[in-house]
């Protein structure tokens, strides 16, 4: 009962070591689909919050458009883009596209660990595609959380959502600022962008040295 009460609230991290039942344990990734663990003061903020919701977003909308425009400057960062048709009603995260070709086929990762290196927030989600987790892979598993007969019988593969999968290797995930004052920290992320750019096509050599260490590790 606690195992299955769980991965009705949560999943990930805050509930991977606690599950031990193999009937359980391989939701941890995702939980049952749900995510059941608000409490009274949690909703007293929220209700507080939803009231200023709308402008929130749109000061974040503003700050991270400001993040895209200046990404555009950058040789290697591909921002994401809000479609004229759409309307962006807030960011979950920022995560725009790395495109290595104007830095020599630079390994993500080790783009990444360079960014790191030189005091930028920047990371990979780890999170696989909905289609390669245990609740979504198999059919059998879909009436988990309902309790409701699955007639399907289908077994996702890696391949059959190529861009799922595309982006999960090509995205870099940075903070989604909120605030105009995060401005000033976006800038000094360009500045430092520029900077890891303008070594990593002019010192080449050094470039090489560092992936042909990294990589034997």
């Amino acid at each position: 009962i606690f195992e299955k009460s769980l991965i009705f609230t949560d999943f990930g991290s805050r509930v991977r070591f606690q599950l031990k039942l193999p009937q359980f344990n391989k939701f941890n990734e995702t939980g049952l689909g749900l995510k059941y663990r608000i409490h009274p003061l949690a909703a007293v903020i929220a209700n507080e919050k939803l009231k200023r919701l709308d402008a929130m977003n749109a000061e974040k909308v503003r700050v991270l458009n400001y993040f895209s425009k200046r990404l555009k400057e950058t040789n290697s960062i591909i921002p994401p883009v809000t479609k004229d048709y759409t309307e962006r009603g807030g960011f979950y995260g920022y995560k725009p596209i790395y495109d290595s070709r104007n830095l020599k086929g630079l390994d993500i990762k080790l783009f990444i660990k360079i960014l790191q290196k030189e005091g930028i927030d920047v990371r990979q989600n780890l999170t696989p595609p909905l289609h390669l987790t245990e609740l979504f892979s198999d059919s059998k598993n879909y009436g988990v959380s309902t309790n409701t007969a699955c007639h399907l019988n289908i077994k996702y593969k890696s391949h059959d959502f190529k861009n799922s999968v595309w982006f999960l290797k090509n995205h870099l995930s940075f903070p989604a600022f909120s605030k105009v004052s995060d401005k000033k920290i976006i800038d000094q992320y360009i500045d430092t962008i520029h900077k890891v750019e303008r070594i990593i096509i002019n010192e080449s050599e050094i470039i090489n040295k560092i992936e042909k260490k990294w990589r034997s590790f």
